[in-house]
């Protein structure tokens, strides 16, 4: 957590549907926001599994990734500036509990509600596909 010169970004999609499970074109331009942020640090959960995202963040070197992350502790810390996810509702209410801003890539059920309801009270920003 002591990387990045502003401070440290979470990208965590939950075990339901992980970041392996987004297509090419989306994890390559999360590589592409992630490069041009240089003063941050990002630490993106993958699954054990994923033999394809670290080599389309291949060259992106602000970029860490976890098989597994205390998320509860994560969400204290207070060099943590963003935390892009699901929008589950447990994790959400981690997130706010803790006063961390979100983006939320809502991929099925509750999730899509909760992430307008983010937008609503002006905590975080959904994510869409600019397609």
């Amino acid at each position: 957590m002591e990387k990045g010169k502003k401070g440290v970004i979470i990208v965590s999609l939950g075990t339901i549907a992980p970041f392996h499970s987004l297509p090419d074109k989306v994890r390559t331009g999360f590589a592409n926001v992630i490069r041009s942020m240089p003063d941050y640090h990002f630490i993106v959960k993958i699954e054990a599994d994923d033999n394809t995202t670290k080599a389309l963040f291949k060259g992106v070197t602000n970029c860490d990734f976890i098989e597994w992350l205390p998320q509860k502790d994560i969400l204290a810390h207070p060099r943590l500036k963003l935390f892009v996810m699901h929008g589950g509702i447990n994790g959400l209410a981690e997130a706010l509990l803790r006063g961390v801003p979100v983006v939320v890539i809502p991929m099925f059920a509750d999730q899509f509600r909760n992430g307008r309801n983010v937008e609503k009270r002006g905590v975080g920003k959904v994510g869409r596909d600019p397609s």
